[in-house]
């Protein structure tokens, strides 16, 4: 007869890596695959525009946040895709 830990915890190994739904997409993320969203900076360097058009200064400011928000999104994509390549 198994052990129902030895069981149980199988079980749970076999959620957390995608194996036991047979879809590797339902595989759970570490919080480390995430550290580029945590890190990013809480506060935008952005903001509304004075007139109608925004100026240099504002539309740099601008592009550099989405630049920063660009980059973080791109290091949660690499590493969930690498979770998922077999």
């Amino acid at each position: 007869m198994a052990d129902p830990s030895s069981d149980r915890l199988k079980e749970k190994i076999e959620v957390l890596d995608g194996s036991r739904s047979g879809d590797r997409k339902r595989s759970a993320l570490r919080i480390q695959d995430l550290q580029a969203i945590l890190d990013y900076a809480p506060k935008l360097k952005s903001a509304s525009a004075a007139g109608a058009a925004p100026t240099k200064v504002e539309h740099d400011a601008l592009v550099t946040d989405l630049l920063a928000i660009h980059k973080a999104l791109l290091a949660v994509s690499a590493a969930i895709n690498l979770k998922l390549l077999p």
